[in-house]
């Protein structure tokens, strides 16, 4: 199965794409679960995706809130496909990925392997988009830059990261489980001229802190 310039819109995303299966039988094939070794291709663009609608056929992003800007290119068997690039833009948070994705066959097994390089985060616009980290007040982080290594399922993963800012730089080696409630993390972090008073919002608390 091939189509080209599939166009899709609706009242608040759309969303342009090239998808090629291999050995893809529409009138014998209809479930996901058989659709695991065929060979597949993926282009995609959009202007806007509403990540409400996104959660309402794909419940494991539903943690997500606003829209974004993607591109992406992919390839590979659908239940492991190698992610070739993948750019979104939502406001100021930029992120270039690569990577694989497994069990998309199989959505509630997803499991992401991804290599995050040359992007930026914005600490207002994030709490914005993950609600479940508001209360972390990672909006006084202002702009940063961030490089990451994220293994795991979207909610529940292993995470090594460096931030750098105007707060100085934080690295990060633990694991997120945002299934519980209350959250759970766990893990090391290591800081570089980490500025505490504009983490914890305390203009008298200036610092240039070491630590590990």
């Amino acid at each position: 199965v091939s189509a080209r310039n599939i166009v899709l819109r609706t009242g608040r995303s759309n969303l342009e794409l090239d998808l090629t299966m291999d050995r893809l039988n529409i009138f014998q094939t209809a479930e996901l679960s058989l659709m695991q070794y065929h060979p597949s291709s993926l282009h995609v663009e959009s202007t806007n995706i509403d990540f409400y609608e996104l959660g309402q056929f794909i419940s494991q992003v539903d943690f997500l809130d606003g829209s974004a800007g993607i591109e992406c290119d992919a390839q590979g068997e659908f239940g492991n496909l190698a992610l070739k690039r993948l750019h979104i833009q939502s406001k100021q948070n930029s992120l270039n990925l690569t990577g694989s994705l497994r069990n998309l066959h199989r959505p509630e097994d997803l499991y992401l392997s991804l290599l995050m390089s040359n992007s930026k985060i914005n600490g207002t616009d994030l709490s914005e988009l993950m609600p479940l980290l508001d209360s972390a007040h990672i909006d006084r982080l202002g702009t940063a830059t961030l490089t990451a290594e994220f293994n795991g399922k979207p909610l529940d993963f292993k995470i090594k990261s460096i931030i750098s800012g105007t707060f100085g730089d934080i690295k990060v080696d633990g694991s997120m489980n945002l299934l519980r409630h209350p959250a759970q993390y766990s893990g090391t972090l290591a800081t570089e001229k980490l500025n505490l008073g504009q983490i914890l919002g305390n203009e008298k608390l200036q610092t240039a802190l070491f630590a590990t």
